[in-house]
C-alpha cells in the first residue's frame, strides 16, 4: 500500500515532542513523531500542523524552508506501506496543550531529549535520517 504522509519535527528545550505507540497487530511499541496520511485538498503542511495537533495536543508552527522528503517502508497493524513522508521542521505556537483523544494505540505524548532520538527511531534509519538532518539545520539556524 502506498501512504503520502507529512510529519513535524518539533525540537523545544532540547527535546523533540511524540508520542508512545503500539501496533494493534504485534504489539511492538514505537516512539512516533507527530504525523500521518495527507487528506483530500490538504497540504503536507496543513497535513503535518494537523497531525500535531491531533495527535499530541500541541499547536505547532513550521519553519519555512526547513523540509526533506524520505521514502521507506514501514509494517504496520499486518500492513506494509510504501511512505512517501514530508518531514518539516517545527516549534511550539504555545505552550498550552489540551488533551489528547487519539486512537487506542496511541500510549500518551512525551518529549525525548536528542541523544535518546537515534535508539528511539532505531526502528528505521530513513525516519532517524531526516530527524538528524532536520537538527542539524536547527543548530546551523541557531548560530545564526
Amino acid at each position: 500500500m502506498k501512504r503520502i504522509r507529512a510529519t513535524v519535527v518539533v525540537i523545544h528545550q532540547g527535546k523533540i515532542l511524540g508520542f508512545d505507540a503500539e501496533d494493534p497487530a504485534t504489539g511492538q511499541r514505537y516512539f512516533f513523531l507527530p504525523g500521518g496520511a495527507i487528506e483530500d485538498q490538504e497540504t503536507p503542511s496543513d497535513c503535518a500542523v494537523r497531525e500535531a495537533f491531533e495527535e499530541t495536543g500541541y499547536r505547532v508552527r513550521l519553519i519555512p524552508g526547513a523540509e526533506c522528503i524520505k521514502k521507506y517502508d514501514f509494517e504496520w497493524n499486518g500492513n506494509l506501506y510504501e511512505c512517501t513522508t514530508y518531514f518539516f521542521l517545527g516549534s511550539l505556537a504555545s505552550d498550552a496543550r489540551t488533551e489528547v483523544h487519539d486512537s487506542t494505540y496511541h500510549l500518551g505524548v512525551v518529549w525525548l531529549s536528542l541523544d535518546e532520538i537515534k535508539n528511539a527511531l532505531s526502528y528505521s534509519k530513513e525516519i532517524y535520517d531526516a530527524v538528524a538532518e532536520l537538527i542539524a539545520r536547527e543548530a546551523h539556524r541557531q548560530d545564526f
